[in-house]
């Protein structure tokens, strides 16, 4: 369970945090790590506002779930502020928003659009980091069907 009140977000597309605190050292070790995981690149989104980098799976990586990212290469972006969006499995979604480590995404419930996206508060501690790295790799085990854990990313 994260502590503290629930971020603040526009609760509306563009679907954005309003009180991210970035700060400059989790942001940057977020965005190593994030674009370690095997067979990601890092693209600007092709599903978010400009600025915001897309987690894009190369083409010639095998994905359990094309159903979920259907008409994109993406699993997941970050945005400016470091706060994510990532394509779960719905009950994990669900846990991340019980937990208050995040939220679903306006559109969930609406037809044609996955009922696992979420968007992942901005981590601004270490610690923080390591959930939302958590996150992260439990999309792209999804979506791809690995089997990673955190560790096994450089």
């Amino acid at each position: 369970m994260r502590e503290g009140p629930r971020r603040q977000t526009t609760g509306s597309v563009p679907h954005i945090q309003l009180d991210a605190e970035l700060v400059s050292a989790v942001d940057e070790e977020l965005r190593r790590r994030a674009f370690q995981l095997p067979g990601v690149e890092n693209l600007p989104s092709d599903r978010s506002l400009p600025g915001a980098r897309g987690l894009a799976l190369s083409d010639d990586l095998d994905l359990a779930r094309t159903d979920v990212i259907a008409g994109s290469s993406e699993f997941a972006h970050i945005h400016p502020d470091g706060s994510l969006h990532v394509w779960l499995a719905v009950d994990s979604a669900i846990e991340v928003d019980d937990k208050k480590w995040g939220e679903l995404h306006p559109w969930v419930g609406r037809d044609g659009f996955w009922d696992g996206v979420v968007m992942v508060y901005t981590p601004e501690t270490l610690d923080e980091l390591d959930i939302t790295i958590q996150i992260l790799v439990d999309a792209y085990n999804f979506v791809t069907g690995a089997s990673l854990t955190p560790d096994d990313i450089p």
